[in-house]
């Protein structure tokens, strides 16, 4: 009975992890760029806003920064995001 269960169990885990020919998609690859529209970035106020990120805590060495409403498309980014950032109101880039 015992070798019964164990046999079953690996049949079924064969089947599972072997589950036959790998299905090949036509179209775009993964590794293709892509540019899709950000979604809104309108906080509770609806103001318009630059966030402007930073290296460090002292904010000293500027890496990216992030418009709202600021242009068209609504959400621009420029460079990268880090957890360091000031968020100002209006539209005024570095």
């Amino acid at each position: 009975m015992r070798a019964g269960m164990v046999g079953g169990l690996l049949l079924v885990g064969l089947m599972a992890g072997c589950g036959g020919a790998a299905v090949e998609e036509e179209g775009s690859s993964e590794l293709e760029s892509r540019s899709d529209a950000l979604p809104s970035c309108r906080d509770v106020t609806g103001n318009d806003y630059v966030i402007t990120y930073y290296k460090e805590p002292a904010r000293l060495t500027w890496v990216g920064e992030l418009l709202c409403g600021c242009s068209e498309p609504e959400t621009v980014v420029h460079g990268s995001k880090s957890q360091y950032y000031e968020k100002i109101y209006g539209c005024f880039a570095r």
